[in-house]
């Protein structure tokens, strides 16, 4: 049988981020849940390009869910790939010694 495997996307970022069953199956991501509300609320209140603030603000939210992703133990990522129905998740990571990126498999 093959392996479910998939790449984490911004699009399954937001899909976690959208659904208060996520918090309550990790909740090592529920500080992300309190920066979204709050981030939404900035960006009502600035002017200017919100397009540009809106791709900010998806591009933090991102690599913040990817370092939580990063430091979960075994069994909560057991329970982020059941969330996602996958058998493997793969990210596109920064090697902080030669500054390339790299594709690491969990």
């Amino acid at each position: 049988m093959p392996e479910n495997a998939k790449i984490l996307s911004f699009s399954m970022v937001s899909q976690g981020l959208m659904d208060l069953k996520f918090y309550d199956l990790l909740p090592e991501f529920s500080t992300l849940k309190n920066k979204l509300q709050l981030l939404k609320v900035d960006i009502v209140k600035k002017t200017g390009c919100t397009g540009c603030q809106k791709r900010r603000v998806e591009a933090n939210m991102f690599k913040d869910f990817l370092s939580i992703v990063q430091a979960l133990d075994a069994s909560s990522m057991q329970k982020f790939k059941e969330y996602y129905k996958i058998d493997k998740l793969m990210l596109n990571v920064i090697n902080p010694q030669t500054k390339n990126v790299e594709f690491k498999i969990i």
